[in-house]
């Protein structure tokens, strides 16, 4: 009788931790299963976030069709949002090539161009041999850079219209069964219903806050952008148009300006190019980084330094999606410190 009694309660004592070891061993294998995808899940489910009220509403109308609802949403996302960058994409590296040769015939006039240059500026005769070799130097990497993205992309064609799929259904799934992952991930949590409520309530905001600064950035960058191409007789309204298209994804709008100083440098525009260039460059490209780190930390009471930081850092590690993750991952880290904080304040003030 008392062997049958420790039997029990060894296997009680080793139920937990190997019932631990089981889910923690799940969730590893589920990740690494979807890490080539967990980029777009995340994104997904981020903007199913932001436009929920919408399909909330939608639903009303449509007699409460919910699967109705959030195939209508998904199709609206991919016509209005989606289709056109995917086009420009397409189109930019399909005509890579012929914007590079474009651009070599144009620069094949580089040393009037440069004569012009130093001539305007009054560079002196001894420094202008190393400035020439700088450009030239330019001109070769960014070229190279350019035909590499084309190749790149016109390889990988395949994976990334897997990844816009995967980006979809999980968009539709999300705002379809989204209450229901809520709901599943406060049952299992072991953390107390109200720190689990705090993280849900940190990624809506973060998630809105997300979108929002993306069309607030485009919307500035495309007024200041369009701003500098009334210089050279663009209507103001195109002008904007274009450039708040192209802000939408980080970095894109520099394949407006610089191809139209390069044409300006070789009309001879000198002033013109430079101004666009350095208005541009060094104004509208930069900005955008602190329209989003200020937009972003909203209610999530984040610091703007620590945020702009987040998002430089998530661009680095995940490319265009880092504007998404990187404030994502940086919020939710702060809300798990403060809940350990707020936990274990009576050990830590000890």
């Amino acid at each position: 009788m008392s062997s049958n009694k420790l039997d029990q309660k060894g296997s009680v004592n080793l139920y937990r931790p190997f019932l631990y070891f089981l889910v923690i061993i799940s969730i590893v294998s589920v990740l690494y299963l979807l890490q080539d995808f967990l980029t777009e899940i995340v994104i997904a489910g981020m903007l199913a976030v932001f436009s929920f009220p919408l399909y909330r509403s939608l639903t009303s109308l449509l007699a409460n069709k919910k699967s109705l609802s959030a195939l209508i949403m998904t199709l609206l996302f991919f016509t209005i949002i989606l289709l056109p960058i995917i086009q420009l994409t397409i189109y930019g590296a399909r005509e890579a090539s012929a914007w590079t040769q474009t651009g070599q015939s144009i620069l094949s006039n580089i040393n009037q161009i440069e004569d012009q240059i130093f001539s305007v500026l009054k560079i002196s005769p001894e420094s202008q041999p190393s400035i020439r070799q700088a450009i030239a130097s330019i001109l070769e990497t960014s070229g190279d850079y350019l035909l590499n993205i084309a190749s790149n992309f016109l390889k990988n064609i395949s994976s990334f219209f897997l990844a816009i799929f995967i980006f979809l259904f999980s968009y539709f799934y999300f705002l379809l069964h989204g209450r229901k992952l809520r709901d599943t991930f406060l049952r299992f949590s072991p953390l107390a219903r109200k720190y689990n409520l705090d993280l849900v309530a940190s990624f809506k905001n973060i998630s809105q806050n997300t979108v929002w600064s993306i069309g607030v950035s485009a919307v500035i960058q495309g007024l200041l952008s369009a701003l500098s191409l009334l210089l050279i007789g663009w209507p103001f309204m195109i002008a904007f148009v274009v450039s708040f298209t192209l802000s939408i994804v980080p970095y894109l709008l520099i394949f407006l300006y610089l191809p139209i100083a390069i044409y300006l440098f070789s009309l001879g525009q000198i002033w013109t190019a430079l101004f666009i260039l350095a208005w541009n460059l060094l104004l509208v490209a930069n900005l955008d980084k602190l329209i989003r780190a200020y937009v972003v930390k909203g209610k999530t009471k984040v610091n703007m330094i620590f945020m702009l930081f987040a998002i430089l850092g998530g661009i680095s590690l995940f490319g265009l999606a880092g504007v998404f993750i990187g404030p994502l991952i940086a919020t939710l880290a702060l809300k798990v410190i403060d809940i350990y904080g707020e936990v274990f304040s009576h050990k830590l003030e000890k």
